[in-house]
């Protein structure tokens, strides 16, 4: 049966200063005396990436926002007919802190990020202080020349994930590729998805329910070539910098680091040289998870980020 994905309530957007229009949702506990958080996806996925018992998980205890990262999805450059927008990671990170702004959270939120999503958490740490309060670095890297990398490099992986290639490949991101468990959690959640979107799926009077509500479009999980393009030179950008790494330390912000020990993309080493860097930072490492580590074990994922997040609170 599919995850009834009703929880995450209605599709809303919001412009932003910089002129990006955010597609989004904020669903979760809103009686909790907890900030709310805000959750940061990675290269070539919208925000029906995230995995959805992870999502029931966090909104238990907090409001959740989740949204499409600028350009992918229907977080769209309304100034796109007077410039061809590239990104970069502090423009992501720029970005996101004028969303939380424009959503006027009565608390400061915390903020998760996976992959690139990871980068740009990280770089509102650094680069907008103020903005957040606690920040999860989940299956990322702190960039720099100086970073480990995957196998052959990461430019050379970066063109195998916007590749038709690394689209059909699940080892890159589960390590047992088709025979992982994970990759069926994520399966699911994607016929979920299909199932709430489309009217008649499979033939199924009941699918459809959230089509142009909850779901804006069959679509929704859709990001172009050009986008994930652009996505993957602002990483290669942010491996060719100075990273955040070294002001990370220097930050007052409660930080956890999460990687999966089997991770082809970004070497568990990434994070344990990021949590030796980091003091007071957290390391929670999964030893069969690869990259997409919130699809390993869902609830336990979230568990260990709620866990952190409330031993972040003050007293």
């Amino acid at each position: 049966m599919p995850t009834i994905v009703s929880f995450l309530g209605p599709a809303r957007s919001v412009k932003v200063a910089s002129g990006i229009n955010f597609n989004f949702h904020l669903f979760g506990n809103t009686k909790a005396n907890k900030p709310p958080l805000v959750m940061i996806m990675g290269l070539g996925t919208t925000q029906y990436g995230w995995s959805l018992e992870a999502l029931q998980e966090l909104a238990k205890t907090r409001q959740v926002l989740i949204f499409d990262n600028a350009l992918t999805g229907f977080s769209v450059d309304t100034l796109a007919g007077k410039r061809d927008l590239m990104l970069t990671i502090p423009f992501m990170a720029k970005t996101t802190v004028e969303l939380i702004q424009a959503l006027k959270f009565p608390r400061k939120p915390d903020v998760l990020g996976l992959s690139m999503g990871g980068m740009v958490a990280q770089m509102i740490a650094v680069n907008h202080p103020d903005a957040v309060r606690a920040v999860v670095s989940v299956a990322s890297s702190y960039g720099s020349r100086a970073a480990p990398q995957p196998a052959g490099g990461i430019d050379a992986m970066l063109q195998v994930l916007i590749s038709e290639q690394g689209g059909s490949d699940p080892s890159l991101m589960f390590p047992l590729g088709v025979a992982d468990p994970a990759l069926c959690t994520f399966l699911h959640d994607a016929f979920s998805l299909y199932f709430a979107s489309i009217p008649g799926y499979n033939n199924i009077s009941s699918a459809g329910y959230g089509a142009g509500t909850i779901i804006p479009s069959p679509l929704a999980a859709v990001v172009t070539p050009q986008a994930k393009a652009k996505q993957a030179a602002a990483i290669s950008q942010f491996f060719k910098g100075q990273g955040t790494l070294a002001r990370l330390a220097a930050t007052k912000h409660p930080l956890m680091w999460m990687g999966g020990v089997k991770d082809k993309i970004i070497p568990i080493l990434t994070e344990t040289k990021a949590h030796l860097a980091t003091p007071g930072s957290w390391l929670v490492s999964i030893p069969d998870a690869g990259h997409a580590v919130p699809y390993q074990h869902p609830q336990q994922w979230a568990k260990s980020v709620v866990r952190f997040l409330d031993h972040a609170l003050p007293d």
